[in-house]
């Protein structure tokens, strides 16, 4: 898919930073990337799956963007990525357009991410959870 989606870390309602090698682990990215610099990494998986994924440039990450998404690994990727860095996932097509891991993460977001304009936030439990909440179908009224 070329929709983005984006993942954020907060503490406190504060921008908050954790360390490039957690995102590199959780995506694989020894066995997986190519065109890798910076600011800017491709990972394929053997389902088909992948991501264009466009990090902070440094060691210190706080917001990262994936784009042309998919597939079962990927979002299982994100996933445990979102999982330990405590962040938000979010997608600017759809609301509520905001999912999190757990619960505590929700007393860590800044007020947007809880209001009607893209929340409130929904607690996913998996990849796959949180793959089906991103393609969810919306009740037509």
């Amino acid at each position: 898919m070329s929709f983005e989606i984006f993942l954020q870390c907060y503490r406190n309602g504060e921008p908050a930073t954790f360390k490039r090698t957690i995102l590199e682990e959780a995506f694989g990215l020894r066995d997986t990337s190519r065109n890798r610099r910076p600011w800017f990494f491709k990972v394929d998986y053997p389902d088909g799956g992948g991501a264009d994924v466009y990090p902070d440039d440094g060691d210190d990450q706080q917001g990262i963007m994936f784009s042309r998404c998919g597939g079962d690994t990927f979002f299982d990727a994100l996933y445990r990525l979102a999982e330990v860095t405590k962040s938000v996932i979010f997608w600017p097509y759809q609301s509520p357009a905001v999912a999190v891991t757990n619960e505590t993460t929700v007393a860590h977001l800044p007020s947007c991410f809880l209001d009607e304009g893209i929340g409130p936030a929904h607690v996913v439990h998996s990849g796959r959870e949180l793959r089906d909440y991103v393609f969810r179908k919306r009740d037509r009224k």
